[in-house]
């Protein structure tokens, strides 16, 4: 990600593990402000939400940005890196009032 006024500098890799800084240069996550990237992700949560949202809000938020346009396509890199379990928590089903246990609701 980038900051106000700084973006990662453009490296030329020579290397045997070039093919990781070319694959590195098409995430999404590069092409976008860290101010912009946490804005969006602020005005979905709030305290009654315990601080989480749904993986649906986060396509919403995100698919109009030109850097995550492919973020609907379940398929997409885009989609693996924002939406991979790692960063995935299971929700109460009382918290949004769903008894569903989808992958979209988590």
């Amino acid at each position: 990600m980038r900051s106000q006024g700084y973006a990662p500098d453009d490296v030329k890799d020579c290397s045997r593990t070039a093919m990781i800084t070319e694959f590195e240069k098409l995430l999404p996550l590069r092409k976008i402000t860290l101010v912009e990237f946490e804005r969006r992700l602020k005005k979905l949560v709030s305290p009654e939400m315990g601080d989480c949202c749904t993986v649906r809000m986060v396509m919403e938020c995100f698919c109009d940005h030109w850097a995550f346009k492919d973020i609907m396509d379940e398929t997409s890199l885009t989609y693996d890196v924002m939406f991979d379990e790692m960063f995935m928590m299971e929700k109460e089903e009382e918290d949004f009032g769903h008894e569903e246990d989808s992958f979209k609701d988590r």
